[in-house]
């Protein structure tokens, strides 16, 4: 897993897996059919990212979201606040130490949009707090 997806929004470093990558750790969810499109669009299918499709063991056939080669610019950086949402959301899924000591050696750049700053920090102060 690495930041290096180029955000259509920000310009920022999102996430994204490198096909046949070793190590990486997954949440699985299931969503409704009817919401997929809706999460498509959120993510940037066709855009920013293609979908692939992952054989798990225990789950079958699982969809995934992964970076264009177009998109991806190794010398990208996430925002802070956007590594610290992916570390949440590691955390709560009780990934291994080593994979959260990982992520939380990622460099960050500050975003330099005060009120997404604030909306995004706030959202990470809920998750860190579980409210």
């Amino acid at each position: 897993m690495r930041f290096h997806k180029k955000s259509d929004v920000d310009g920022s470093g999102k996430c994204s897996i490198f096909p046949g990558a070793e190590g990486v750790k997954f949440a699985i969810y299931e969503i409704d059919v009817g919401e997929k499109p809706i999460l498509d669009a959120i993510e940037g299918l066709g855009t920013g990212y293609d979908e692939m499709t992952l054989r798990m063991a225990q789950f079958g056939d699982c969809q995934t979201y992964v970076a264009r080669d177009e998109a991806v610019d190794s010398e990208l950086l996430p925002m802070d606040w956007y590594r610290e949402l992916v570390l949440a959301g590691c955390a709560f899924n009780r990934f291994p130490d080593q994979y959260l000591a990982a992520i939380a050696a990622t460099p960050v750049i500050a975003d330099p949009d005060p009120a997404r700053r604030q909306d995004n920090w706030e959202l990470v102060e809920r998750l860190r707090s579980g409210d």
